[in-house]
């Protein structure tokens, strides 16, 4: 894959996952579901939902943002086989917690 279209490959796959998290249906979902264009109604949270954001801890997520800016960019094209900097350094910071927990649950 050339670098333009590796760069046109992230970008248009970061949009389409933003628009997801900013709730922006794909086109044609509001047909394919029923949508009648009304927002969704408020619902509080279940009992196993309360739990689980009970077991946040704002200061654990301050620690690993914290430990992200450690690595000085967010730049997708940035180096990634540098140890201490760049997406390449965090990709395996962040692969070795995802592992920790994973062995927490399993």
């Amino acid at each position: 894959m050339t670098e333009n279209s590796r760069r046109t490959f992230l970008t248009a796959t970061v949009a389409a996952g933003g628009a997801a998290l900013a709730g922006v249906p794909a086109i044609g979902a509001a047909e394919a579901d029923g949508n009648t264009g009304k927002p969704p109604l408020s619902q509080s949270p279940d009992k196993e939902l309360r739990a689980i954001l009970r077991e946040v801890d704002p200061k654990r997520i301050e620690a690993i943002v914290r430990k992200l800016v450690t690595f000085g960019t967010r730049h997708t094209l940035s180096t990634q086989d540098d140890p201490n900097r760049g997406i390449g350094a965090a990709d395996v910071v962040l692969g070795q917690r995802l592992d920790a927990a994973s062995a927490r649950v399993a």
